[in-house]
């Protein structure tokens, strides 16, 4: 999936695949064989790939924090009225700034993003109230047992109280495998 990003991106930056192995430090042979998924550079030429390309990772860890952060300092507050929190709210209640910078959208609009697949709809406002929840759910040491049942019970919330707004299935379901990969990610590493 990421090499299909770092092949779409090369053109973009004007850079030829030789050009962009020299600039990551690897070699073309290296390059062409990560570019075909047959193969992985190493952390170093990778990372170097992705900011060549200005391929931004590290926005989705930093939300993650940001959601890590938030989650311990909500736990006094039910599901429920975090789900009708909104940012300025969320914002008073856990001293994170931040947050504001996130994306309000509607249910509709979130569906829209997430069918569509062409905006991040991990930016967006709901997303993250999901995330917080999830986070609040799990506690401090994830498992992938403790994700599963955390995605069941938010999947299931999303199938009872329809008529609250709290990101749609397609986009639980993004959010909890997602952190599913990471967390076992970085069980292995």
């Amino acid at each position: 999936m990421i090499e299909g990003i770092v092949r779409n991106r090369m053109p973009l930056a004007g850079l030829t695949q030789a050009r962009l192995a020299e600039m990551s430090g690897c070699t073309p042979t290296q390059m062409g064989i990560f570019l075909k998924e047959t193969g992985f550079l190493n952390k170093k030429s990778f990372e170097k790939c992705l900011s060549v390309l200005r391929v931004r990772l590290d926005v989705y860890n930093k939300r993650y924090q940001l959601a890590l952060n938030a989650a311990p300092k909500l736990r006094i507050y039910t599901s429920d009225e975090i789900i009708s929190m909104s940012k300025s709210q969320m914002v008073s209640l856990t001293g994170i700034s931040e947050i504001s910078s996130l994306f309000d959208v509607s249910e509709n609009e979130m569906d829209n993003i997430a069918s569509a697949g062409i905006v991040d709809y991990e930016g967006t406002y709901s997303y993250f109230k999901a995330m917080v929840l999830h986070l609040m759910q799990i506690g401090g040491k994830p498992s992938p047992k403790s994700v599963e049942l955390s995605f069941s019970k938010l999947a299931a919330a999303c199938v009872i109280i329809p008529t609250i707004p709290l990101v749609g299935i397609t986009s639980v379901i993004g959010m909890a495998t997602g952190l599913l990969l990471s967390v076992l990610y970085r069980q292995m590493h």
